[in-house]
């Protein structure tokens, strides 16, 4: 039940701010799946925080034949949701309860922390990707609308922030594992 309304709050937070200065995420074409490094699988640990709440999820993350899946589980091991991306829309199996834009923000998530700014290929202009040590921003018409935070002490460490969101979500790489 504690996980429930956990989500609940999450997904107000999302909902709250929908929109981001006039861009939305849900705007912002993800790249294909095999521009990532092939072949590959990690366990990730995902920490979602909101004002006053704070959800510890894990994840397997996985690469293989120019797809890229990520398997969220909660605290205790049961699978929430699959989020399967090659190109275009990302296809999601998930409860209803589940956040879409939080497995939009994953992904952009990994995607921000396994890929050179090169390698985006945007198909609408004002999507810009910045990168210098210890941080990458994903920006529209020069507004910053994600950041990724790598810790001072660990890159396996990050953390992705939205503006215009209360919500934050760390991601530790606790193993990695060529295929």
């Amino acid at each position: 039940m504690l996980l429930r309304s956990t989500l609940a709050v999450i997904l107000l937070a999302l909902g709250a701010c929908a929109s981001l200065h006039g861009a939305r995420l849900e705007q912002l074409p993800l790249p294909a799946a095999s521009q990532l490094p092939c072949c590959w699988q990690a366990e990730e640990k995902v920490e979602i925080s909101v004002p006053g709440r704070d959800l510890l999820l894990t994840a397997a993350v996985a690469v293989q034949e120019d797809t890229l899946t990520v398997v969220v589980f909660d605290p205790i091991g049961r699978r929430m949701a699959t989020l399967i991306h090659t190109e275009g829309e990302p296809q999601v199996l998930a409860p209803p309860d589940w956040p879409p834009e939080l497995s939009r923000q994953l992904l952009i998530g990994l995607y921000l922390h396994h890929l050179n700014p090169d390698q985006w290929v945007f198909s609408e202009e004002g999507w810009t990707i910045a990168s210098d040590p210890g941080l990458r921003t994903l920006s529209y018409h020069q507004r910053q609308l994600v950041k990724l935070q790598y810790s001072a002490h660990d890159l396996a460490e990050r953390t992705l922030l939205f503006n215009g969101h209360s919500l934050s979500v760390r991601l530790t790489t606790l193993s990695r594992a060529d295929l």
